[in-house]
Parts: structure tokens; C-alpha cells; sequence
């Protein structure tokens, strides 16, 4: 993940579509030390990921 979530912001862009799988994810739980390889930025844990991403922080 990158430090986004995309935006809706755009022609035919639904928020709803965009937030839903973001509260998904944010209900999961995963060890605090579990490594996040991101295809976009550095590999992370798992707490840094929640704590640093824009839209799960």
C-alpha cells in the first residue's frame, strides 16, 4: 500500500466504493510485527502501516 487510497475525486468516482474495503481491512487483525510488503513503497510492519497510512491512521 502506498500512503493512499486512491481518491474518488475523479469523473465516476464513488466514495462509498473506495472507503468500504478500507473499513474492511481496518477491522482485520494481524501480529504488530507482521511485515507488509508494499508494491509501491519499502516493506513495513503491520503497526507502522496502521499508524502511518493516510486513510487506516
Amino acid at each position: 500500500m502506498s500512503t493512499q487510497i486512491g481518491s474518488a475525486s475523479h469523473p465516476g468516482g464513488i466514495e462509498a466504493s473506495r472507503t468500504a474495503p478500507i473499513a474492511k481491512f481496518k477491522k482485520l487483525t494481524f501480529p504488530s510485527d507482521t511485515r507488509r510488503y508494499n508494491g509501491h513503497d519499502a516493506s513495513t510492519t503491520h503497526a507502522e502501516l496502521m499508524k502511518s497510512h493516510s486513510d487506516l491512521a
